[in-house]
């Protein structure tokens, strides 16, 4: 676990990934699902969504392999990035 700077209140100095901190949004009893996840991030594309489902659990949902979804999250990348394009 990275040693925590202790120049800012939190914890954490302006370049260690602040920007990667939200609010969460959806949580549930202390829980999150992908849904969560995609909400306090505010992705809105549907296939970003779908590829960040896939490799958020990439082989835990016993419906194919690891290795399948993230074939299927590359797929879904290429194809946000094609809905971006346009």
């Amino acid at each position: 676990m990275a040693k925590k700077d202790k120049s800012t209140p939190d914890g954490l100095s302006n370049e260690s990934g602040k920007k990667y901190l939200r609010k969460i949004q959806g949580e549930v009893e202390g829980l999150i699902d992908v849904y969560g996840v995609l909400m306090t991030f505010n992705v809105t594309c549907p296939a970003t969504q779908h590829a960040v489902k896939k490799l958020l659990c990439a082989g835990l949902r016993q419906k194919g392999s690891e290795s399948q979804d993230l074939m299927e999250a590359h797929d879904a990348i290429t194809r946000a990035i094609q809905l971006r394009a346009k």
